[in-house]
């Protein structure tokens, strides 16, 4: 029983409850019960967030995780490979292990798919599509 607890206590701590301010239509997100590989925010009210078309429930934070970014998302997002940098429109990611992105001269520590995501829109003005 004791193990179980500490177990239990491991995985919760490490488990990032999303908040829905932190999100924007579009968003790519894991639904912690689903089984597919991300899912897109499609409506957002107050604290409860819906996710893909087909999904009409409306869930809260603690049902949705986050997607670390990966150089495979980079890929995915666009990102041009050389040698062991990415870049993209501006967008220069030089640090894999922390995955800090630099724009002009500042340097910006991102961890999650959807921080990309709206970093990328409030410069750009632009989304990102899966491709």
């Amino acid at each position: 029983m004791f193990f179980l607890l500490i177990f239990l206590f491991y995985i919760c701590r490490n488990i990032k409850i999303m908040e829905a301010k932190e999100l924007r239509l579009g968003n790519f997100v894991k639904l912690i019960y689903g089984d597919k590989p991300f899912n897109v925010v499609t409506s957002i009210d107050n604290d409860y967030i819906s996710v893909d078309e087909i999904t009409f429930d409306f869930t809260t934070g603690d049902e949705i995780e986050p997607i670390e970014i990966t150089k495979e998302w980079l890929i995915v997002f666009g990102f041009k490979q050389r040698k062991n940098l990415y870049f993209l429109n501006g967008f220069l990611v030089y640090n894999l292990a922390k995955f800090e992105i630099t724009y002009g001269s500042e340097i910006i520590p991102l961890k999650y798919v959807h921080e990309l995501q709206n970093l990328h829109f409030a410069l750009k003005k632009k989304k990102y599509e899966y491709s």
